[in-house]
C-alpha cells in the first residue's frame, strides 16, 4: 500500500496497528494451544517408547529366568550330554540374547535421561551373564559325580542373579508409560505381578536343582528357600488375582489358564516334589523331567502376562492416536479462525479503508513527480476514477521514457563490441587482444605455470586474394577464425592482430602444450577445403611462432609479441607451413 509522510499517523497507518496487536494476540494463544497440544502428544510417543521398553526389560527377565530350567535339566545330565538337552540350552540363550538386544534397542533409541545408566547397568548384565554361562558350561564338561553341590548351586544362582537388575530397569520404564497414559497402571502392573510369578516358580525350581543332581535329600536351608518362594507366590497370587477382578476388557482364558496351569499345576508339582525330595533321594523325576513339566504352568503365566501387556499397549495407542487427532484439529481449527479474521479484516480494509487511502497516495505521488505506483485493480467511479486514468497516461509516457533508455543502453553496448571486436571474423582486434592479453597475464587464480604466445599467419595470403578474389579471402579468413575459437578454450585470448596475421595468448601446464595446440590447427587447415567465390576449392596453409614463458617471471606482453614475431618470421623464412619454437629465452626473461 501507499504511503505518504505527515505529522500525523495515516488512517492506514492506524488501521495496520490496531490488526497487528489483535493478530499477534490470536497468534499468541494459538502458539500457546498448539505447544500444549504439542506437548501432549510427544509425552504419548514418549509414553509408547518407554512402555516397548518396559514389555522389553520383562521379556528379558522372563528368558533369563526361562534359561535356568535348561542349565539345571543339563547338569542332571550324565556324560556324554544328550543333544536334545544342548539344543535346548542354546536355544533358550539366543532367545535371552535376542531380548537383551532387543531391550539396548529400545534404550538406545529412547529419549530419556536415565537411559544412559540404564544401558550402563545393561552392559553390566550381559557382562555377568556372559560370566554365568562359563560357569555352566565349566561345569557340564565335567561328570556328574564331580559336579559339587555348591558349584552346581552358584552356577543355577548365578544365573538368575542378573533378574533383580532387569527388574529395576522395568521399573524405571514404567514411569514413563504411566505418565503418558495413567489408566494403564493396572495392566501394567498386573504384567508385572505375572513376570514375577513366573521368575518366582523358575526360583523355587532352581532349589531342587543340587539335591537333584546328586540325588540326595533336601538340606534344611534348601527347604526353607523352597517354602518361603512359595510363600512369595501366594502373596502375588493375590495380587494378581485383585489386579484381573479390575480388568475387564481382559479376556477370561488367560487368567482360568493361569490358575488353572499356574497355581493348581505348577505349585502343585513343587509341594509334591517338595515332599519328596525332603525324605528321600529317589524323589522319582529327574531334573530334566521335573523342568518340562514345570513348562506348561510357566507358559501360562505368561499368556496372561502378554496379555496385558497386549490391553496395555492398546491403551496406550489409543492415546497417541486421540492426541494426535486433538493436535491436528487444533491445528485445522487455529488455522480456520485465523484465516476467518484475515478475511474479515482484509475485507474491511478493501471496502472502507483503502478507498480515502489510494486517493490520498496517489494524489500526494503526482505532487511529487512520483510515476512508478501501479494504478488500482478495482473499478473506482467519479472523480476518482478520472485521477487515476489521468495517472495512466502518465505512467505510460514514463514506460516509453525506460524503453528508449534500455534501447539506449543496448546501442552503447553494441557500439562497445563493434569498437573491440574485429567484423570480419568476430575475434578481437589488436587494441582488445592486448587489453584482454594484459588481464590474462595479470590472472593470479590460474594453476597453468606457463604462458605461451602463438603468432601466426596464412602463407601466401596475397596469392589466395589474387587468384580467387577479395571475397574469397574473406571466407577463408573467417574460416580460419572458426577454427581458431575450436582448437582454443574459452579462456584463452584470440585476436587478428593484422590483414592475415593471427594471436593467441593461452596459459599451459607444459611448454608442449602450445606446441601441440597450433600442431592440431596447422593439421585442421592441410585438411579444410575452402570454397571459392566461383565454386573451385583450395587448401591453405599456416606458419607459426610460439613462444613460451613462465609465469613466475611475469613475462611482458610485448616481448611475448616479439619474440612469437621472430619465431613466425624464422618459420616463413624456413618454407612455411610450419612451427618454429624456443625453450624460454633470455630475451624474454630479460624483459619482465
Amino acid at each position: 500500500m501507499f504511503r505518504t509522510a505527515s505529522p500525523d499517523p495515516s488512517v492506514e497507518t492506524r488501521f495496520r496497528g490496531i490488526v497487528a496487536a489483535v493478530y499477534v494476540s490470536i497468534l499468541c494463544l494459538m502458539a500457546w494451544i498448539f505447544l500444549h497440544q504439542w506437548q501432549s502428544y510427544r509425552s504419548a510417543i514418549d509414553a509408547l517408547g518407554d512402555f516397548d521398553a518396559y514389555r522389553a526389560a520383562l521379556n528379558a527377565v522372563t528368558r533369563l529366568s526361562a534359561e535356568r530350567g535348561p542349565a539345571g535339566a543339563i547338569l542332571g545330565e550324565e556324560l556324554p550330554l544328550p543333544a536334545e538337552r544342548i539344543a535346548r540350552l542354546a536355544l533358550v540363550r539366543q532367545q535371552s540374547d535376542a531380548s537383551l538386544r532387543r531391550l539396548q534397542e529400545l534404550l538406545e533409541t529412547a529419549r530419556c535421561e536415565h537411559c544412559t545408566d540404564e544401558l550402563d547397568t545393561l552392559q553390566h548384565v550381559r557382562t555377568e551373564l556372559s560370566d554365568a554361562r562359563a560357569q555352566v558350561d565349566g561345569l557340564i564338561r565335567l561328570p556328574r559325580s564331580e559336579r559339587g553341590d555348591a558349584q552346581v548351586d552358584a552356577a543355577i544362582q548365578r544365573s538368575g542373579n542378573m533378574i533383580p537388575t532387569l527388574q529395576s530397569i522395568a521399573a524405571t520404564s514404567v514411569i514413563g508409560a504411566l505418565e503418558g497414559d495413567p489408566k494403564v497402571v493396572t495392566y501394567l502392573y498386573t504384567a508385572a505381578f505375572a513376570t514375577l510369578l513366573r521368575e518366582r516358580a523358575g526360583l523355587a525350581a532352581t532349589y531342587f536343582i543340587p539335591a537333584l543332581t546328586a540325588h540326595r535329600p533336601l538340606h534344611s536351608t534348601e527347604v526353607l528357600a523352597i517354602e518361603r518362594t512359595l510363600g512369595n507366590i501366594s502373596q502375588l497370587q493375590m495380587l494378581v488375582q485383585s489386579s484381573v477382578l479390575r480388568l475387564q476388557s481382559l479376556s477370561n482364558n488367560a487368567p482360568t489358564a493361569a490358575n488353572q496351569h499356574y497355581f493348581d499345576n505348577g505349585v502343585q508339582l513343587i509341594t509334591d516334589l517338595l515332599g519328596k525330595a525332603s525324605e528321600t533321594e529317589e524323589p522319582g523325576v529327574t531334573i530334566g523331567e521335573f523342568t518340562d513339566q514345570m513348562l506348561p504352568p510357566l507358559q501360562a503365566v505368561t499368556r496372561l502376562r502378554d496379555q496385558a501387556l497386549q490391553l496395555a499397549e492398546d491403551s496406550l495407542r489409543h492415546n497417541l492416536f486421540m492426541r494426535r487427532v486433538t493436535l491436528i484439529a487444533t491445528v485445522l481449527i487455529g488455522s480456520i479462525l485465523t484465516a476467518i479474521v484475515l478475511f474479515l479484516v482484509r475485507q474491511f480494509h478493501r471496502q472502507v479503508i483503502l478507498p480515502f487511502v489510494e486517493a490520498r497516495a496517489f494524489v500526494s505521488a503526482i505532487a511529487a513527480g512520483d510515476f512508478s505506483h501501479q494504478p488500482p485493480a478495482r473499478d473506482y467511479h467519479g472523480e476518482i476514477k478520472d485521477l487515476f486514468a489521468a495517472l495512466m497516461l502518465l505512467r505510460q509516457s514514463k514506460e516509453e521514457r525506460l524503453k528508449l533508455e534500455k534501447e539506449r543502453d543496448q546501442l552503447i553496448r553494441e557500439l562497445r563490441t563493434m569498437a573491440s571486436t574485429d567484423p570480419l571474423t568476430g575475434l578481437n582486434n589488436r587494441r582488445a587482444f592486448e587489453h584482454k592479453a594484459e588481464a590474462l597475464l595479470a590472472e593470479r587464480r590460474s594453476p597453468h605455470p606457463y604462458v605461451a604466445l602463438i603468432a601466426f599467419d596464412i602463407d601466401h595470403f596475397k596469392r589466395i586474394n589474387d587468384t580467387y578474389g577479395h571475397e574469397t579471402g574473406d571466407r577463408a579468413l573467417q574460416r580460419l577464425a572458426e577454427l581458431c575459437r575450436e582448437t582454443w578454450r574459452e579462456g584463452d585470448v584470440i585476436g587478428r592482430v593484422g590483414g592475415e596475421e593471427f594471436c593467441t595468448l593461452t596459459l599451459i601446464a607444459s611448454p608442449d602444450e602450445a606446441s601441440v595446440s597450433a600442431q592440431r590447427l596447422r593439421q585442421r587447415l592441410h585438411d579444410e577445403r575452402i570454397t571459392a567465390v566461383d565454386g573451385r576449392a583450395f587448401s591453405m596453409t599456416a606458419s607459426f611462432g610460439v613462444s613460451h614463458a613462465s609465469r613466475q617471471q611475469a613475462p611482458a606482453l610485448d616481448a611475448l609479441l616479439r619474440h612469437a614475431d621472430a619465431l613466425l618470421y624464422r618459420a616463413k623464412s624456413s618454407g612455411r607451413d610450419r612451427i618454429e619454437t624456443d625453450p624460454l629465452s633470455q630475451a624474454i626473461r630479460g624483459s619482465v
